[in-house]
């Protein structure tokens, strides 16, 4: 192992860098999926492994602002019905997701924005 620092690295390598990693983020941000999963436990038997897991939900929402939402429905009563628990767990998932992806892309423009050449 060396106990020489790696050389710094120029202004223009910075940006370049960060200009590819704010690429590559603007390419996964045109399309974010959100999926809720669940595990079935075995209340009688504590110490069993959990099946699953198994996907509840899946949202999918695309830079256009289009969303694709799959969930489970259940027809045992003659009409159409999502638990609502879960849906409302995913359904913040989604939120906290959107919330996130906007706060790292701001802070990668910002971080492009400051390394600006004069």
């Amino acid at each position: 192992m060396s106990d020489q620092a790696a050389p710094s690295k120029s202004p223009e390598q910075v940006i370049r860098e960060s200009l590819q990693a704010l690429a590559a983020a603007l390419s996964d941000a045109a399309g974010m999926q959100v999926v809720t999963q669940f595990q079935v436990l075995d209340e009688n038997n504590p110490g069993a492994k959990p099946q699953g897991p198994y996907d509840f939900a899946k949202t999918e929402i695309l830079l256009d602002g289009d969303r694709n939402v799959q969930v489970p429905v259940f027809f045992d009563t003659g009409d159409l019905r999502v638990p609502q628990a879960v849906y409302d767990l995913h359904e913040k998932n989604v939120q906290e997701a959107m919330a996130y992806r906007k706060e790292m892309l701001q802070t990668l423009v910002d971080f492009v924005k400051s390394r600006r050449l004069g």
